[in-house]
């Protein structure tokens, strides 16, 4: 479902990179950030 909101958002991405990405725990800030994007986040917050 994360693949497939992604790539609506012009994002190129495949299952197996993403998977990678969130089990190593290691990707960027504009990667979390579309990530936020697809999952239609309202707020984040750093307690």
């Amino acid at each position: 479902m994360l693949v497939a909101k992604l790539k609506a958002m012009g994002v190129d991405e495949n299952y197996n990179t993403v998977n990678t990405k969130l089990n190593r725990g290691s990707f960027s800030f504009v990667f979390d950030l579309q990530y936020f994007k697809a999952m239609d986040a309202k707020e984040i917050r750093l307690d």
